[in-house]
Order: C-alpha cells, then structure tokens, then sequence
C-alpha cells in the first residue's frame, strides 16, 4: 500500500527591514533599486557635458564671453582661484610657541607645533633672500612686473623733477673722505729690480699699463690690474741712472733722460729696438732729467741750465729752438691743447709762453713764492697749481689777465718743498708731494679746494714719495718712494682704468 507522503511543513520567513545602517556596496544596490535613477534625457545631457567640445553649460554655469582670449581667461582663473600646492610636508606643521627665538636650543627645548614659526621662517627667508621666481604663481609675476614697470616710472619722473641733485651726488667726486684702497706694488712681479730710487711713473694713455723706471738705470712695463701686475718686459740701460721718462703721445715709444752721459734713449716698444740720441753739447744742453711731453705730440720740452727751454722733436728727436726766462727752469707743464706753455723758476715768477709765436704772453710774481719748483694745469684748463720751496701751493683761476694775480687758494699742508704736482683726468683731485719727508703726500679735492683728511692713512706707508701719476681715468693712483717700490692705490669713485 502505497505511502501517503505528508507535506513538509515549511518554516515562516519573516520579511526583513533594510538595516539602519548599510555598508557602501549594500547602500549603493540599494538606490539602484529604487525609483530615483536619472532618466534617458539627464544621461545625454551629462554625457555632452562631459564629452563634448562645446558642452550645455546650465543657467547656473557662467559662460566665458568670446570677446575675451583663452589666455585671458586662465589669467582671470589663476588670478581669482588660489592654487593648491604640489605637494604636502609634514614639516610645515611643526609649531613653535617661542617665535622670536631663533637659536637652535631655544626652539629645540620650548618648540611645539604652530603656524606662527612657519610664518616667521617664510618671512626672513624672503627679507634676506627674496621670493624665488619659480615660488610665485604667473599672477604673482605679472604684478611684481607692474610695479618695477611703475617704480622705475616714478624713480625717472623723479629724476626729472630733482634733476641736477639726483646726478650731481652720483657723478660728482664728494668731498671729505675719499674712498680709496692699497693694492698690491706695481713693480712686485719685477723684484724691484728698478733701483733703490723709483724716479718715474707714468700710466699709458690707451693700454692698461704702466712704466716704472728709476736710478737702477732699468725701465719696465707692467700690465695693471691691481691684483698681480704682470711684468711685461725689463731693459737695462747700462750706466745710465733714471731720473725721468715719458711714454711718447702715440704709445709706441718710451723715453728716458738722465744728469748723466750726455745723451739720452728712446725705446721702441713695437720693434723692440733701443736709439741712443746723443744731446746739443753746443747749445749747453747737458741734462735731461726733467723733461715734459707736449698733448698734441710734436715736442720733447728740456729744461736746460740758465734759464733755457729747450723743444726737440717728438718724431725725429732732432733740436727745434729754445725759449729763455730769468733765473733757472723749476718746471713746466702744457695746456691741453698743447698751444701755451707755462713755465715756474727759482726767482718766483711764473711765465706764459705762447708756442705757435715763440714769445712771452705774460709773467706773474707767484704769492708767497720764493723759489719755484713744481708747476701743472689741470685737464679741464681752468686751474694753475704751483708749488713752492717752503710747502705752500697756490691755485690760481685761469685765465690770468693780472701780472699779480691772487690765488683762489693756498694750501700749506705740506712744509717741505713741493716736488710734485699732479691733476688726476676729471680735474677733481690735485695730488701733491713732497720727496724731501716720508708720507708727505695730500690729494685736494676740486671744487671745494679742501683736503681729503683720510689720505695717507695711518698704515699707510708711502716714504719719500718721488713719483707719481694717475691713470687716464683716474681709477688708479701710483706713487714711487725711495724704498725701490711703487704703490698703488685704487680709486674707488672711478670704474674705469
């Protein structure tokens, strides 16, 4: 008989309540259960946005106008929104309470965290160094941009309206103090090997070198630098003590005299060739230890005995014609041109020579001179140096229309006799020295005809100062002593050589 099966009794499933919290996954399969999935024409519309070239921005957007470039607007972008920085570090969150400590220890034992020392940080760093270009955003550039373009707008509109105040302190030589600097010796490449007594020096007019010559009857030339003045060359001149030499005015040549011999040499720099030319016995020229070129190039002045001036020429070394004063010759110097002539002995007096007509223009009894040694005009022709036996200089204000002219000023720093005279290129700095006691050497500023109070400094030790010369802008100054060597000395307030 069959089995009558009995129906399984099956268990009641009780319907379960969403949970009151659901994992994202079970969230997620949630709502895509429900009613709320976006329609077929919210998909077009999100897909065009996110697709197309030229997507339907909504009301909301705010279209760009197409008036205005793509460059304009990310400019307009970068500009309104901040931008985030690359990259985090953690150490910018380390914080300080004790900010305006800024030792090691002290931040190390009290630091904590803050922004305040960032800041702090980020400040001095800047205050010293400044914002790098590659740290700041193209925003940023563009307005530092703007304000040099203004600064520099307003600084030149000030300079318009201040005008001659502006430049004047900028151009002008200031009085005072002058900013000067001990460089190493012209002539240490050479070992002093010039002699004891250095009795020349003299910048050339185009080429940054220098002659140095002195009783050890050796010339040299050296290329300036300041730093190691290179020897250029040496010649000897055998039994021939150095009291003077020139560089002639086209730079090829060199020439050097002496009390001693009877002749004189010119040294050919190009060829490398020495000319012994011997002196006028007849026209009892003896000498030549004190001989000036002329600016323009044509002669070689002498000052002979008796009151002889003695013009050679500066091109075949050949005897010209004399031109004679009372008393002995002391010095003589040239205008800038090359035309006048003035000329100071041992009787006071000081002479104008015209050179073209070969006369006397004018004399003057030199104010307080006994006896004339030293002599120079500046570049500018609007100034006459004369130095005396007894250390006084006076200047006189050209042009001289007086036979007893009063000077404009007298200095008497000094009180032993004036051997040098020297205008530097600008006509703002009169040197003058005297080789008869150590370190006497003054620079007069121009114009207020004072004198620098920091020159020769206290370690500065220049002794018996024989020779010296600016060079020809001025950036220089060398002065030769009695101790074989020559200092140098730069200018600061002059750039160039």
């Amino acid at each position: 008989m069959a089995k009558v099966s009995e129906p399984v009794k099956q268990k009641k499933r009780h319907a379960k309540s969403p949970p009151a919290f659901t994992s994202k996954k079970k969230k997620i399969r949630y709502l895509i259960n429900d009613d709320t999935i976006p329609d077929k024409e919210e998909e077009e519309r999100l897909e065009k946005f996110l697709f197309d070239e030229t997507p339907n921005l909504s009301d909301d957007d705010e279209p760009t106008p197409m008036s205005v470039s793509p460059v304009e607007a990310a400019k307009k972008t970068s500009s309104s929104k901040k931008r985030e920085p690359a990259w985090h570090d953690e150490d910018d969150e380390v914080k300080v309470e004790a900010v305006s400590k800024t030792t090691r220890r002290s931040l190390t034992m009290k630091g904590k965290s803050g922004d305040p020392y960032y800041d702090m940080l980020k400040k001095k760093f800047e205050a010293i160094v400044g914002t790098p270009s590659w740290a700041r955003l193209p925003s940023e550039r563009d307005d530092q941009e703007k304000d040099s373009d203004n600064e520099e707008e307003t600084g030149s509109d000030l300079k318009r309206r201040c005008g001659n105040m502006i430049s004047s302190k900028s151009a002008h030589l200031p009085k005072g103090k002058i900013a000067i600097k001990e460089l190493t010796d012209l002539n240490r490449d050479s070992n002093y090997i010039e002699g004891r007594n250095i009795e020349a020096v003299e910048f050339h007019t185009s080429s940054s070198v220098a002659l140095v010559a002195g009783a050890g009857s050796i010339a040299s030339i050296f290329h300036v630098d300041g730093r190691d003045n290179a020897k250029l060359q040496s010649i000897r001149f055998e039994r021939f003590p150095i009291q003077c030499a020139h560089f002639t005015r086209d730079g090829e040549q060199f020439i050097v005299g002496s009390q001693h011999g009877g002749h004189f040499y010119c040294y050919d720099m190009v060829s490398g060739k020495t000319l012994h030319v011997p002196m006028h016995h007849a026209l009892e020229q003896t000498s030549m230890k004190n001989f000036v070129m002329s600016p323009d190039g044509k002669y070689i002045v002498v000052c002979g005995k008796f009151g002889n001036i003695h013009f050679l020429s500066s091109r075949s070394k050949e005897f010209l014609f004399t031109l004679k004063m009372n008393g002995n010759v002391g010095a003589v110097c040239f205008n800038s041109e090359g035309s006048s002539l003035y000329s100071h002995g041992d009787e006071g007096e000081v002479y104008i020579w015209d050179v073209a007509s070969r006369r006397c223009v004018r004399r003057f009894y030199d104010e307080g001179c006994i006896k004339g040694k030293s002599i120079a005009m500046s570049p500018n022709d609007q100034l006459l140096a004369t130095g005396s036996s007894v250390g006084t200089v006076n200047i006189y204000k050209l042009p001289i229309s007086s036979n007893n002219p009063t000077p404009i000023k007298t200095v008497m720093n000094l009180v032993t006799s004036i051997t040098i005279l020297k205008f530097n290129a600008s006509s703002e700095i009169l040197a003058m020295a005297s080789g008869d006691k150590p370190n006497a050497l003054k620079l007069v500023h121009f114009p207020s005809l004072t004198v620098f109070s920091n020159f020769p400094a206290m370690d500065t030790y220049i002794k018996l100062p024989f020779a010296l010369d600016f060079s020809p802008s001025s950036g220089y100054l060398a002065v030769g002593n009695n101790r074989s060597k020559v200092k140098l000395f730069r200018l600061n307030h002059f750039k160039n050589y």
